[in-house]
């Protein structure tokens, strides 16, 4: 059957074209757009594409831009409403009027109801062709997520965790843990696995929006990505605070009271059992990848 999302999602689609369309309209037929103070919203949206193309690249940061084209678009429908004199006939008066502007009225009305019978048609046609149209449909999925979309938000939903102290052990061997080692550069140091250096494998935990900042108490230097190496073997080191991606980390849970430790574009922090080391290696919800993070704080 169809449900209330699948029709939300078609009287969307037709909001979009027709906001799309009106823009378009008042593009074209406002020749003098900086006498009425719509300059401004075109400038936002131009510097607001600008500026997200070299820093977020976000869908959901367009929202905001997207709510700016509908006065826009209102102003193109009522610019093309003007230029046809449908809402607008200038003193028009039939009973007055000599029957050569009679005619002439007749034709421009005549031409304005075609052209915006044919702008519907046009728009219910491409609806329907991109929603049902397999092909065209699988280009912008109107109506749905494509199977890649699904699994790339599946891997990408981080789960909350509490801020506070823990120790970080690996799932398949519990009795090491996470632990950090000075080095001459104080802004830097080494990570290594533990039994006992429990004086340097605390670990206050930070979560800022849905990313996870670990930050041994010893030196107060984050867990981060070497260089934002993501090759598989890749080191992690402990280094000052920078916020930045390689200190950015994702924790999803297994549902057994573990958690994986997402880094990166595509990898997850991962236990070497026979080196007794931790490195990174592509996510692919490996035993050896799966993290126990003990609260210590509340003991």
């Amino acid at each position: 059957g169809i449900d209330g999302s699948y029709i939300f999602y078609r009287l969307l689609d037709f909001l979009q074209m027709i906001t799309l369309f009106g823009t378009c309209m008042y593009l074209v037929l406002r020749k003098n757009r900086e006498n009425y103070g719509y300059l401004f919203l075109e400038m936002i949206i131009i510097g607001g594409f600008v500026f997200h193309t070299v820093w977020e690249a976000k869908g959901q940061y367009t929202i905001l831009y997207y709510i700016l084209f509908i006065p826009i678009a209102i102003r193109g429908y009522a610019a093309y409403a003007n230029k046809y004199n449908i809402l607008v006939t200038r003193g028009f008066h039939r009973e007055n009027a000599d029957e050569n502007v009679v005619r002439e009225y007749r034709k421009k009305r005549y031409k304005a109801l075609l052209s915006m019978f044919i702008i519907i048609l046009a728009t219910v046609a491409g609806v329907l062709l991109f929603s049902f149209n397999g092909t065209l449909n699988a280009m912008v999925n109107t109506d749905r997520d494509t199977e890649e979309y699904a699994q790339y938000v599946a891997i990408h939903r981080y789960d909350d965790i509490k801020d506070g102290l823990y120790r970080i052990h690996p799932a398949k061997d519990a009795s090491m843990s996470l632990t950090v080692g000075s080095t001459e550069d104080v802004n830097r140091g080494t990570i290594y696995m533990s039994e006992d250096d429990f004086e340097n494998n605390e670990i206050n935990i930070k979560t800022i929006y849905d990313r996870v900042y670990i930050q041994f108490t010893f030196n107060e230097l984050y867990l981060d990505l070497y260089n934002g190496n993501e090759d598989n073997g890749a080191y992690v080191n402990a280094y000052k605070s920078s916020y930045s991606g390689p200190q950015q980390w994702g924790v999803i849970e297994t549902g057994t009271g573990s958690y994986y430790m997402r880094i990166g574009k595509k990898s997850a922090l991962t236990y070497d059992e026979d080196s007794k080391s931790v490195v990174v290696k592509e996510f692919d919800y490996l035993d050896s990848q799966e993290w126990i993070l003990e609260r210590v704080d509340e003991k």
